[in-house]
Order: structure tokens, then sequence, then C-alpha cells
């Protein structure tokens, strides 16, 4: 008795669209890789990642330093009341921050947005990089 042996498909057959398209380029090696999660390998970029890192950090600590002088200067400032440097909850304020504390407001926007992209990122990355 004949043992039957199955046919293997070839790669060309794997990446054929079912409406008998060809695809080319990256198309074509899409379609293969997604026969198969094993075929799913991707460069890493760490040492791109590793510098966008190092440049969100700089971005950061800029940002930190201009916060800090504002806050120096506001804590030599005996007539400074700013609301930023109290306990005063952000949703009471009677009218919206002037000044020295308009400049704190928008460094602080920027900051969150710059900690928020560093922490997402490098939580993301953190796989791949020792960042603890």
């Amino acid at each position: 008795m004949r043992r039957q042996i199955s046919r293997v498909p070839t790669a060309k057959e794997l990446v054929s669209s079912p409406d008998k398209t060809e695809a080319t380029g990256y198309a074509q090696v899409a379609q293969f890789i997604a026969t198969d999660k094993e075929l799913a390998v991707y460069r890493r970029f760490d040492r791109s990642a590793a510098r966008v890192l190092l440049v969100l950090q700089s971005e950061i600590l800029s940002k930190q330093e201009q916060l800090d002088k504002l806050d120096a200067e506001e804590a030599n400032d005996p007539d400074e009341k700013g609301f930023l440097s109290s306990a005063t909850i952000y949703g009471e304020m009677q009218e919206p921050p002037a000044g020295r504390d308009e400049d704190k407001n928008i460094l602080l926007g920027e900051l969150r947005k710059l900690v928020k992209e560093y922490c997402e990122y490098s939580v993301d990355k953190s796989g791949d990089l020792n960042l603890n």
C-alpha cells in the first residue's frame, strides 16, 4: 500500500491573493509573513530607540530647569502669591493664571506631554532596553 504524502504549498502559493491578483514588494512580503506568526520577525532599532529616549530626557530636563527657575524667582519675591506654588485646587481658581503663573502653566502643559510620551515610550521599550 502506497502512502500518500500531502503536498506542501510553495511560498508563492501562500502569498497569492484569493482574487488571484499578484502582490508585489512589501504587500507580497506582508502576505507571506501573515501566513505564520513565527515569520513575523522585525528589527527593534535599539540604537534609535535609545537615542529618542535620550532626547526626550534632555527636553524634559530643560523644561524642568525652566520651571525650577520660575519657582526660585517666585520664592524670592515677597509679593508673589502664585497659584501654582500654593495648595490651591486648580479647578477652583477664580481667574486664569497670569504673569509668572501663566508661564508656569504653559511649561507644565509642555512638561506633561513630554513626560507622558517618555513614560509610554520607555515602558514600551523596557523589554528591549535596560531602563530600570
